[in-house]
């Protein structure tokens, strides 16, 4: 049953098309790599988004259904869903951690070179990566619900 999964990368997906297709038409319109960078980050982070969402509303709900009617295999199901979710959101972190590193460096061996280029380069990777972070984590909250009373 992959039921929540499904909705999720349904919601994901356009979640994404909804937010990241206009971002990306604004910067082919205004021959802006970055922001078509961003859209397209968006697009991808959101769809990212919806299925781990789903994943981890399935890891629940098997392993939930599996304790109760004490099915090993169903339980056993739900704990590597919740896994699979924990791990590829791992994954993602520590790439944007490396990609911010790099970035970081870009500009501070530009700004010790003076070179404007590579300092720009690093500040427009920093650019895109927060303003696709800040998204996927708006979507997340959206796709997983408020947490707030």
């Amino acid at each position: 049953m992959a039921m929540f999964r499904d909705v999720g990368k349904i919601a994901g997906e356009a979640t994404g098309w909804v937010l990241g297709k206009p971002i990306e038409f604004l910067g082919h319109m205004t021959n802006s790599d970055t922001i078509s960078s961003i859209g397209k980050g968006v697009n991808q982070t959101s769809k990212f988004a919806g299925d781990t969402v789903g994943q981890v509303a399935d890891g629940v709900v098997n392993t939930s259904v599996g304790y109760v009617t004490k099915d090993s295999v169903k339980s056993e199901e739900g704990k590597n869903d919740l896994s699979d979710a924990v791990n590829k959101t791992a994954k993602g972190v520590m790439s944007t951690a490396k990609m911010t590193v790099e970035n970081g460096k870009d500009i501070y061996t530009g700004y010790v070179d003076q070179d404007n280029e590579r300092m720009k380069s690093g500040l427009k990777g920093i650019v895109t990566t927060v303003a696709i972070g800040a998204v996927a984590i708006g979507v997340m909250d959206f796709l997983g619900g408020s947490d707030q009373t």
